[in-house]
């Protein structure tokens, strides 16, 4: 039996997804000739979450890695919809997100849509140049309140109960 590994030959995009562990290529030939077994393994999510709330019950969602389709948009739209759910004011910390695919831009618009259903608000902070370029691009600058500093965003949380 010969057992190689398939992943480069994969590619990177399909790599970042899920590993091709290994494949058996000298099985009994049927009728169609050889058979291949491929086993994957999904890859760790490739975002990380991390959510911190303030004294004054503004919540800090940190993102890091990757808002891509999948289970890491799943996580961050249930994660997030709960907090709404609760009446937080959700700050959503971008500043280590270096990708994000069209899933994952539809999550944010949706997470925009059900807050502002809710009575409430989701802020964005720290995009990277990358980040901020896509939105950018896509208009989506004008439909979100952008800080430059997970700060800003938190007190232009404040001065709205203020005022």
């Amino acid at each position: 039996m010969i057992i190689r590994d398939l992943q480069t030959a994969i590619g990177d995009e399909w790599s970042a997804r899920c590993t091709i562990i290994s494949a058996i290529n000298r099985l009994p030939r049927g009728r169609f000739g050889a058979t291949l077994l491929v086993s994957e393994k999904r890859l760790a999510m490739q975002l990380k979450l991390n959510t911190r709330t303030l004294d004054d019950g503004i919540v800090v969602v940190d993102c890091a890695g990757r808002i891509v389709f999948g289970e890491e948009t799943t996580e961050l739209r249930e994660r997030v919809k709960g907090l709404i759910s609760q009446g937080s004011r959700v700050v959503l910390n971008l500043g280590e997100v270096n990708y994000i695919d069209s899933g994952g831009l539809g999550t944010l618009v949706a997470l925009y849509t059900s807050a502002r259903s809710a009575g409430g608000s989701i802020k964005l902070a720290r995009l990277t140049r990358r980040v901020g370029d896509l939105l950018q691009v896509t208009k989506l600058l004008t439909v979100f309140d952008v800080y430059d500093t997970e700060e800003e965003a938190v007190q232009s949380f404040r001065k709205g109960v203020a005022a």
